[in-house]
């Protein structure tokens, strides 16, 4: 494909698709592109995914002057649906901008604007590596290597002793419970230890979409109180501030509201570098799956979920954060309550329990009153270690 074809097809799928807008503008700069109108367009694009901006829902054509408008229709006539096709034309795109990278690093040496040895650094950080063939002792070798090395098979500990699980990196983890039972307890609970160890933790709080409210039920933890002897003011603002003082400068961000997926993979590009340049490593919490808002039309909410959990797959591989994902229960699983349910009944399950590594299950038994207290937890699946019943 030509360099010209190449750059209106990625930015015609660029600004028909939010997944490809967002992929593009995340892997792909401005100096992959040589026309000068379809930089500045890329440019644009890429300040507007900042903002979290949807090119399915807003009027793109608005985002554009007037000079550029004519470019835009032009790129858009280029646009292709297919993920994988347009991942493809990215990394040409890269590559050639390598290629000429290193064109522009002989013809300064050339010219006598570099030396030799600068030339020769240069080309090492632009070269593109031949695929690797390894033998199984040469690979053995290398994995006894990393595993001596503590900072290897990077993970996000739970600090909870009971329970046998740590969130690895590149892998998505499912926390799946009926309404009432306390997933959302449980997954501050989780993230406040992980905080209190030094990780930072992205929580993304659908379902309290008022701060306040995150903020009592972490104040509740620390004080090791009820919920309820917070809101009813029943503890002295002595201890309040206390609390508030240990909780103050741990590394936790929060998102309060609902979120489309556009703006959910805005916010995660943007703390990407937070997320990941701390000595220990950090993790995304998002609270809960079903509450995100549609920013386009889907067939049936199924649909949805699916696209869901697979933006958070794909995201958690791409940046090599682990995220975690709170869901609900199906309806139909919520009668019986004395049987504790299991992932198949996770509401618009299907391609929600393939995709995920982990699934967790929480329950309790209401009908029990020396058990309704104890919350159960199942680790349903998970793929590295097995299933915990």
């Amino acid at each position: 494909m030509k360099q010209l074809e190449l750059e209106y097809s990625v930015i015609g799928s660029m600004l028909m698709f939010d997944k490809m807008f967002y992929y593009g503008t995340a892997f792909l700069t401005s100096n992959c592109f040589v026309s000068p109108d379809l930089k500045k367009a890329f440019e644009i694009l890429q300040y507007k995914a900042g903002e979290g901006t949807s090119v399915e829902k807003d009027i793109v054509e608005s985002w554009f002057p007037e000079e550029l408008k004519n470019t835009i229709l032009l790129a858009v006539e280029y646009a292709w649906g297919n993920f994988e096709k347009f991942k493809s034309w990215c990394s040409e795109l890269l590559k050639r901008a390598n290629e000429r990278k290193t064109l522009e690093i002989a013809q300064k040496l050339a010219d006598g604007e570099i030396s030799k040895e600068k030339a020769l650094e240069l080309l090492a950080q632009n070269s593109s590596k031949e695929l690797p063939v390894y033998s199984s002792k040469t690979a053995l070798a290398a994995f006894l290597e990393l595993y001596e090395n503590e900072d290897s098979f990077p993970s996000v500990p739970t600090y909870v002793e009971e329970l046998d699980l740590n969130f690895s990196f590149e892998y998505l983890t499912i926390i799946a419970a009926r309404p009432s039972i306390g997933k959302t307890v449980f997954a501050l609970s989780l993230m406040k230890r992980q905080a209190e160890n030094g990780h930072p933790v992205l929580f993304f709080s659908q379902e309290l979409p008022v701060k306040e409210e995150v903020m009592a039920r972490l104040i509740a933890m620390e004080l090791d109180v009820p919920l309820h002897h917070v809101k009813q003011k029943w503890v002295g603002m002595e201890k309040i501030i206390e609390a508030s003082g240990a909780l103050e400068n741990l590394p936790m961000e929060f998102v309060c509201g609902k979120v489309t997926v556009p703006q959910f993979m805005a916010t995660v590009y943007a703390y990407k570098e937070w997320l990941t340049s701390q000595k220990e490593k950090g993790i995304i919490y998002v609270d809960y799956l079903q509450l995100f808002a549609e920013h386009r039309k889907f067939d049936t909410k199924k649909a949805f979920y699916d696209y869901v959990v697979e933006t958070c797959v794909e995201l958690t591989k791409e940046l090599k954060i682990p995220i975690v994902l709170l869901a609900q229960i199906n309806r139909e699983a919520r009668t019986g309550k004395k049987v504790r349910p299991t992932m198949d009944q996770i509401k618009g399950s299907g391609d929600i329990e393939q995709q995920a590594t982990n699934i967790i299950v929480l329950h309790r038994d209401f009908e029990n009153k020396l058990t309704e207290k104890t919350l159960q937890i199942f680790i349903d699946k998970c793929r590295l270690k097995g299933v915990h019943r």
